[in-house]
């Protein structure tokens, strides 16, 4: 059964209101059931409701409710009429044996399904909220919807029993739009496949967000690992090839794309060509203030240390940008210079040992901005974010437990702006007496600097509860996650080195893959570090991966 099922039923099933009897019939006490939708209903001590399933497959499946107290009110009552709400009883209904989706009940709020043995129970809302009637709930040509969620809240109403076809393996709802008019009575039919796919949270996601994909790595899982190349033809030419290389790309964070012809002319306008077609394959190419392609070399008097030839710590590109590149293709032209090895590391995997070895710490580093800017070149980008974002859609809250979903990180040293938060201290005495420390330092006995320190000391040492100290401990605790991050990723079995070779293109995750640079030393001083960069949105990869996903499914 499935966890959403496991909470619906968490009421009952550890009760004696849910047993199996010895005639095959599953008896469940629906009324902490109902309760969940409508609490008041339980406040008579006679109201009970009863559910009575026939699981013997070789014989007809029916479900039943009961009510020992018929004059009881019950605004949730289970019912196959729309006069249920009139406090009507439930009437049997017969289904076929091993009936895939069965109707157990509905009401103006919600429409209970039994599907493959786990109890569903969907809000009508978004049952109406995703019909497709063409021409009432969506425009046929463009696939978009001609009404907002909100205007059907409280239209949302059916006008008699939905109806069950096995044969066709559809649920079928009447809808009333508007203020339960007959005429405008409109039909929406479900298939079993759409119901299966929203009954849970983790059949809601598939095929969109891949996240439970991802691989956490270190340099001994990545080091010969043949799936993180793919050939330059293969990656151009064949669809299923270039669907693989994704894949790993979602999984790990990096590809490499081997044997790229090298260009019969050492201009940029044919190594440009060839970037950007490697680009394109995935999507377009986001511009940034240093153009669509940029070139990577060491230069005097550089703007930015990417443009020398010292070394280049770990981090990530364009964090002060609102909304930062997802992927970067770093093409290597000429790399024949003594050193300048490429650095690549999992920050997903620092992130996640911090989670098991600090929590506190890692909690802290969710949730303090870091700020970050660029102020050059009449250029002056900022902003602020934590270094671990977590996924937000889709989270299970009931069984999340410390399976924690991480979307971004963000980490960049050398664009990192002066920390804003938490870095003063509100010294306030406990129980909220009026005197702070400025009115301590006002008395004419502490004017000497030892007496001012203990005073303080003091008074920090009285100071217990978060509105008093304002960010103070989290940002203590923020910075010793810091610290422990840095000492991951910076640890050697951590990192994946190489020498970019020639006629090559890394491509990598920017929201969840730090990179560096080794120090190098020219030997002809003559363009001998040559790479071109340049960068796609990850919303561009992502609708790539899903299209492909939809012709080649990750098993």
């Amino acid at each position: 059964m499935h966890s959403h099922s496991k909470r619906l039923l968490s009421t009952v099933v550890d009760s004696p209101l849910f047993n199996l009897s010895k005639t095959n019939k599953l008896n469940i006490n629906l009324s902490p059931l109902l309760a969940l939708n409508n609490p008041a209903s339980l406040r008579s001590s006679n109201y009970d409701r009863k559910l009575s399933l026939n699981i013997n497959k070789k014989q007809t499946t029916t479900a039943t409710t009961t009510n020992t107290n018929k004059n009881t009110p019950s605004p949730y009552i289970f019912s196959s009429k729309v006069n249920r709400l009139n406090n009507k009883r439930l009437n049997t209904t017969k289904v076929s044996s091993k009936p895939e989706v069965q109707l157990v009940s509905y009401n103006k709020d919600f429409i209970t399904l039994l599907i493959n043995n786990d109890l569903v129970n969907y809000s009508n809302v978004f049952l109406r909220d995703s019909c497709s009637k063409p021409e009432i709930s969506i425009q046929l040509d463009s696939n978009q919807k001609l009404f907002t969620t909100a205007s059907i809240i409280n239209n949302s109403n059916i006008s008699n029993s939905p109806i069950i076809d096995n044969e066709n393996n559809k649920l079928i709802i009447n809808w009333i739009d508007s203020n339960n008019d007959p005429k405008t009575i409109h039909n929406t039919s479900y298939s079993f496949e759409f119901l299966k796919k929203y009954s849970n949270l983790s059949t809601r996601k598939s095929g969109k967000i891949f996240d439970h994909h991802f691989k956490l790595w270190d340099n001994r899982v990545l080091n010969g690992k043949k799936f993180l190349k793919i050939d330059y033809l293969d990656y151009l030419n064949n669809d299923k090839s270039l669907f693989d290389s994704l894949v790993s790309l979602n999984d790990y964070g990096l590809i490499l794309i081997e044997n790229i012809p090298k260009s019969s002319s050492p201009s940029d306008i044919e190594n440009d060509k060839i970037l950007t077609t490697l680009a394109n394959r995935i999507g377009y190419i986001r511009e940034t203030f240093y153009g669509k392609i940029f070139d990577v070399k060491a230069i005097k008097n550089p703007n930015n240390i990417a443009y020398s030839n010292v070394e280049l710590p770990l981090h990530m590109d364009l964090l002060y940008y609102e909304s930062p590149p997802g992927l970067q293709f770093l093409y290597s032209i000429n790399n024949t210079t003594k050193g300048g090895e490429s650095i690549f590391v999992d920050s997903f995997l620092a992130a996640k040992k911090i989670s098991e070895i600090d929590p506190q710490a890692y909690y802290a580093l969710t949730n303090v901005p870091i700020p970050y800017h660029y102020e050059n070149n009449n250029e002056f980008y900022y902003y602020s974010r934590p270094l671990i974002v977590e996924e937000e859609n889709f989270q299970d809250y009931y069984n999340s437990g410390n399976n924690h979903t991480i979307k971004e990180v963000n980490y960049s040293p050398p664009f990192q702006a002066p920390l804003e938060f938490g870095i003063t201290h509100p010294l306030l005495e406990l129980g909220g007496a009026k005197n702070n420390l400025i009115d301590v330092l006002k008395n004419d006995k502490l004017k000497s600097t030892a007496s001012a320190a203990a005073a303080a000391d003091n008074l920090i040492s009285r100071t217990t509860s978060a509105r008093e100290t304002g960010d103070y401990y989290l940002f203590k605790d923020f910075l010793r996650g810091l610290k422990l991050f840095e000492e991951i990723i910076n640890n050697d079995e951590n990192k994946f080195e190489f020498k970019l070779p020639e006629n090559s293109c890394v491509v990598f995750n920017n929201r969840r893959v730090l990179h560096a640079r080794k120090s190098f030393e020219f030997v002809n001083e003559s363009d001998e570090r040559w790479f071109k960069g340049c960068y796609i949105d990850k919303d561009t990869f992502m609708s790539r991966l899903r299209v492909l996903n939809a012709k080649y499914p990750i098993s």
